[in-house]
């Protein structure tokens, strides 16, 4: 049995392009990420306060000795000490920014073969690599930096145990790949002091880390049941392995699920999106020092969409159709949410042609206290004013998904937004991402724009066409819309539950063809909105 485990482990991988090199290992004569137009993206709100207090501070100091200099009174003695002026990521970032910085870097690409922990061992311990102050606590840490398509999952397991035990902070590189077992040793990028997740792991933006299930192979023989009996006991362990790191490394139940469903001959890259909400900091490089990232989110439905839906599935880690179903936007605003999660991602048009973007999540939410002290004060000959303080009346005395769901695809709830804008622009940040650097969800991609004012202009003529009267066709589907459509969908396609929505169904029986819907639908390539 011991022997026949210790085979098998050896055999367990992801699966991977064949080869039997061992990854290589470069000490690098400088430290590339060192470089002062370096700056971190702000896609997760946990960490928005902590990221804008490092980008505050400016370039780190060019050495490890500097960076601890700065920061030692915090790791003092056994406890994380405060100044009373900072919280747990406010404290703890530095150290891991200083660190990718300034650290010295061991640079491993190509793949994962057994012996490369002890490679990676007797580096450590040759060039004196490791920085700790007592085992397992080392704030001011050197750098693995990857670049590798994974390999035998058993021994990046033990490479991600080293990482992890000298709190290395792990970064993959400006097009650089980290997939399969790679993404273990990626993942092992964290501390844990006293009790307290905190990752120390990096992406650049045009980086590449994937996962899917784990495969095994075999020699092709008859195997003996006792010989199955014994290698399904070791996938079961080594399944139980691998998930008790992932928990420990605080990534989600979601990507694990994400992770097993992905076949082994397949790979899902995860997004920047999917990679902030599993605790990854992603950074770029600006044009020059002390300059942000400008915005790259281009001011279109499919844009907003894409960016509103990434966020609710990089912090709920589901998909929600109510994104779709909700998503309003017009030539300077938009909003979508979903009412019960208290989830609302809005934005407004910038100078440049960009999306500015404010979300109201679990984490953070300042639209929920915009509410009768803000708006009262306005000029009431505003457009929508009355609905507008309604608007505030609710969100002042309800949850705010409750306050704002009536208002779904009526024009007031984007002009609410416009004067959220206007008072808390401060808020809205540019997106440093292309709408193809975020990509559309997948749960959306075939579904039908619903809410889009083009189709539903189309459908309202054809609603007063049946003799169904909506009032002249504006594109929006209010309430008598809404109910409208449900007449039809009774009528024409005997969908009684399609709650006052369009289907394909609907519009077939309408009249209007496949073809036709194909400019309605999300990811389809004739989709021009």
């Amino acid at each position: 049995m011991t022997r026949l485990f210790g085979a098998v482990l050896t055999l367990i991988g992801f699966l991977t392009a064949l080869s039997a090199q061992a990854a290589n290992f470069e000490i690098r004569a400088t430290n590339p990420y060192g470089d002062p137009r370096f700056q971190l993206l702000d896609l997760n709100q946990t960490y928005s306060e902590a990221i804008g207090f490092i980008q505050g501070l400016g370039p780190s100091k060019p050495t490890l000795e500097g960076v601890q200099e700065d920061w030692d009174w915090v790791f003092r003695g056994n406890a994380i000490r405060s100044d009373g002026a900072h919280s747990y990521e406010t404290l703890l970032i530095p150290a891991a920014v200083g660190s990718l910085q300034a650290g010295r870097v061991i640079h491993l690409s190509g793949q994962i073969e057994k012996g490369d922990a002890e490679v990676l061992q007797r580096l450590i311990k040759a060039g004196g690599f490791s920085n700790c102050r007592a085992p397992g606590y080392c704030p001011f840490a050197n750098v693995i930096s990857l670049d590798s398509p994974g390999g035998n999952f058993a021994e990046a397991l033990r490479l991600a145990e080293i990482i992890r035990s000298e709190n290395f902070v792990t970064v993959v590189g400006p097009n650089a790949t980290c997939e399969s077992a790679c993404t273990l040793m990626f993942l092992g990028g964290y501390t844990s002091y006293e009790g307290r997740f905190f990752p120390r792991r990096f992406a650049h933006v045009t980086s590449r880390v994937g996962v899917h299930q784990p495969a095994i192979t075999l020699p092709r023989r008859d195997y003996s049941a006792g010989e199955v009996d014994q290698i399904l006991t070791i996938l079961s362990r080594s399944t139980n392995a691998v998930t008790k790191f992932f928990l420990g490394s605080g990534v989600s139940i979601g990507l694990m699920d994400r992770m097993f469903a992905t076949a082994p001959e397949d790979m899902y890259t995860l997004t920047p999106l999917d990679l902030a909400g599993e605790h990854v900091f992603l950074f770029d490089w600006a044009a020059a020092p002390n300059q942000p990232l400008p915005g790259r989110l281009t001011a279109t439905r499919a844009a907003a969409l894409a960016y509103c839906g990434q966020s609710f599935r990089s912090t709920y880690k589901v998909d929600s159709m109510d994104l779709v179903h909700n998503l309003q936007v017009d030539a300077l605003s938009f909003i979508t949410f979903e009412t019960g999660r208290n989830f609302a991602c809005m934005g407004h048009k910038s100078n440049a042609g960009t999306w500015q973007v404010e979300i109201c999540d679990s984490n953070r939410c300042v639209f929920e206290t915009y509410g009768q002290v803000e708006m009262m004060p306005k000029d009431p000959a505003l457009k929508y004013y009355n609905q507008m303080l309604e608007i505030a009346v609710g969100i002042d005395n309800a949850e705010l998904g409750i306050a704002i769901r009536d208002y779904a695809h009526r024009g007031a709830l984007l002009a609410y937004v416009r004067e959220f804008y206007k008072d808390e622009s401060y808020l809205f940040r540019d997106v440093p991402l292309t709408p193809d650097q975020i990509g559309m969800p997948l749960a959306y991609c075939g579904v039908l724009d619903d809410a889009n004012p083009e189709l539903v202009r189309m459908v309202q003529g054809k609603l007063n066409d049946l003799g169904i009267n909506v009032g002249r066709p504006d594109g929006a589907p209010g309430p008598n819309t809404r109910e409208g459509i449900q007449t039809a969908q009774n009528r024409l396609t005997g969908d009684t539950t399609a709650q006052g929505r369009i289907t394909p169904a609907l519009l077939q029986a309408m009249g209007i063809p496949s073809e036709a819907q194909a400019r309605f639908r999300f990811c389809d390539p004739a989709y021009d909105h």
